[in-house]
């Protein structure tokens, strides 16, 4: 049901993402939104079915009969979109629980072309990965449309928001890439053998690898750790790679570097705080410290064909996620998705059974998610595994109903939600403003990437120094219809996961709903935020306005505003305990301050934050577990605390 949310554009038309026009986004998405309309009616049907069934794709139907018309805005001729072909009796797709699919066929509609062959009657679910006309991407498919991928330069991040003249105001003059310079300058040496380099026969001699012990951790591991990216299959892992270790003992191979980072996760998390300052947990690190080393060593040799080698890859970034080590997680996943690409051959390949395919279709997906994680916050290399998820179809779990699996499609359409609005609001690609979201002198309303014009009398103001980019009307029209998908994201999730986004004030029902429900007001946040900076970065405030602000624009600023409070009221309650996402809540709760702290200052805003100092000591508290010693998370604390002290000897409203 999701797949118009996942996806901007189609393959009619020459139009291409990289620099796209006000209407040709604005076709795009109202394109989309009808699309979405009808796979909703779609699978209400479908949801009726007693049997469910877990298809992986179907092809779109080119018949004509099925099409929709489209109004189109003036000057285009209206579309047509083809539509999934109506069956007598069709089972449900991949989410059936409360009606939730976040694709009917899962690969974008511009890749595969119609074919009778691939008919996608899903009354038989397919045995195929992709559809049996397909073969791997090169660079040869000219034809298609470029794959929405996280912008390079993107102005996203939180520390994009440092060159902002009001955030400098409230915390001082900061480089944008400082939370990168942080991190890289955290040292790896975790454990006190891989600091003294200690030879690896004499490191894994002095693991404790006893059964009665290592059982609890495996036990550990899948009740606190696997539910987050359920990857692993316990019986598969029980029997192939654990029962290989107890009876050979730790071997130099990705195996043995699997079962020690999931003994090293089972350790770490339980314990559900950092407990002391520096939240060091010794014989987890002694575990991880191994398989790091191991997976270092196999890397290399490693040419695709080791799924072990993956996993242990995977689980070890989330190790360091857990550790709030963002910037080195990050390069593990590069390498686990540099092997993932290697091995794509094989989802074409007839003989390689399914499960197989359906095992690297899953890492990819969460390599791809993880990735995306960091690529928001970070400005680093890609590995390339943005175009080939836009190839692949969504990940298929064994259990369609188990909440980890549905939670994480959830996490799969999200993300890809997120990319779209990271290229249609934040890119910098069309060079307006100095790319950063900030005004500059010549383009004052230059606001996340798309240049905002400072004239309300039309909806077709032109934008300011003929840079190209929408005025802030049409951006507010692109905002709406990314609203709605997020909407339409949320509506669509099964009763069994989905969170109840009015309770803020309680803790969550457990870490999934929590992160589901982060997720759903990030999202909300950052569509909405181009709007709340565009007002308090109005110079004179109010009174020397052109025209008065129209309502839809002070509502959008509300609207974020009441994104960025929900956020930190479902944060407090998730940053008392250890998760994979510690870190990118924190960079989020800096924004969200940033944020309310500016409307706290505006004399148009301010109303919406009457509470600021209260809000800060919350946070300050929420916050202050992770403030580990010249991390990341002790410069956010300061930034914190400067604002809380400016705000406590202000005496003037106003910016500045």
């Amino acid at each position: 049901m999701l797949t118009s949310t996942l996806y901007l554009g189609h393959r009619g038309g020459e139009e291409s993402l990289r620099s796209p026009s006000p209407a040709t986004l604005l076709r795009r998405l109202g394109e989309l939104e009808q699309m979405l309309q009808h796979q909703k009616e779609l699978v209400s049907k479908l949801s009726t079915s007693t049997t469910p069934q877990l298809p992986m794709t179907t092809d779109d139907d080119e018949d004509a009969s099925a099409g929709l018309s489209l109004a189109s805005p003036e000057g285009h001729p209206p579309r047509r979109l083809s539509t999934p072909p109506r069956r007598a009796s069709v089972p449900p797709p991949a989410f059936v629980v409360g009606g939730f699919t976040p694709f009917t066929h899962l690969t974008p509609l511009t890749h595969h072309r119609s074919d009778s062959s691939y008919a996608g009657d899903l009354s038989e679910p397919s045995h195929e990965p992709l559809p049996r006309n397909s073969r791997p991407p090169t660079d040869r498919d000219g034809d298609e449309e470029v794959p929405l991928t996280i912008p390079v330069g993107h102005n996203t991040a939180t520390a994009s928001l440092f060159s902002n003249r009001l955030v400098r105001s409230l915390v001082g003059d900061y480089p944008e890439d400082l939370f990168f310079q942080i991190e890289q300058s955290q040292p790896l040496s975790v454990s006190p053998a891989a600091s003294h380099y200690a030879p690896l026969p004499e490191v894994l001699a002095s693991l404790n690898l006893e059964r009665s012990h290592t059982n609890a951790l495996v036990a550990g591991f899948f009740a606190r750790v696997h539910g987050y990216h359920p990857l692993l299959d316990r019986p598969t892992f029980m029997a192939r790679q654990y029962e290989r270790l107890q009876a050979t003992g730790p071997q130099p191979d990705a195996d043995t570097a699997l079962c020690l980072v999931v003994f090293a996760l089972g350790r770490l998390t339980s314990t559900p705080t950092p407990g002391d300052a520096a939240g060091r947990d010794e014989e987890s690190e002694n575990y991880f410290a191994a398989a790091y080393t191991l997976l270092l060593l196999r890397w290399p040799e490693s040419f695709g064909s080791d799924t072990s080698l993956v996993l242990g890859l995977v689980y070890a970034a989330l190790y360091l996620c857990y550790m709030v080590r963002p910037l080195h997680a990050s390069r593990l996943i590069h390498m686990a998705s540099y092997s993932l690409q290697l091995m794509t051959n094989q989802l074409y390949i007839s003989s390689v059974p399914q499960d197989s395919k359906d095992h690297i279709c899953r890492l990819c997906w969460v390599c791809f998610v993880l990735e995306c994680d960091s690529l928001a916050e970070f400005h680093l290399p890609r590995s390339g595994i943005e175009v080939l998820i836009d190839k692949l179809p969504f990940p298929r779990f064994d259990n369609q109903n188990d909440p980890d699996a549905l939670a994480s499609l959830a996490a799969c359409s999200i993300r890809r939600l997120l990319n779209r609005i990271h290229s249609t609001i934040y890119s910098n690609s069309n060079g307006n403003g100095n790319g950063n979201g900030l005004p500059t002198s010549t383009t004052p309303y230059a606001v996340a990437g798309p240049t905002l014009s400072s004239s309300f009398a039309s909806d077709t103001a032109s934008t300011m120094d003929g840079c190209g980019g929408p005025t802030i009307t049409s951006l507010w029209a692109i905002c709406m219809e990314l609203m709605r998908q997020l909407d339409t994201w949320y509506q669509s999730l099964p009763d069994l996961i989905r969170p109840d986004l009015s309770l803020t004030s309680s803790p969550p029902r457990d870490v999934r709903s929590a992160w589901l429900c982060l997720r759903y007001w990030s999202t909300k946040h950052i569509i909405y935020r181009p709007f709340v900076l565009f007002v308090v970065n109005l110079e004179g405030g109010a009174d020397t306005l052109p025209l008065p602000l129209p309502p839809h624009i002070l509502s959008s600023c509300y609207l974020c505003v009441e994104s960025c409070r929900n956020y930190i009221a479902i944060a407090s309650h998730v940053l008392v305990q250890r998760t994979p996402y510690t870190w990118m809540i924190l960079h989020s709760v800096l924004a969200c301050t940033f944020v309310l702290a500016m409307t706290s200052r505006s004399p148009l805003l301010k109303s919406g934050v009457p509470d600021i100092s209260r809000l800060l000591t919350s946070i300050i508290q929420a916050t202050q577990t992770w403030a580990t010693p010249d991390s990341s998370a002790e410069s956010i604390i300061w930034m914190l605390q400067t604002i809380q002290q400016k705000g406590r000897f202000r005496t003037s409203p106003g910016p500045g």
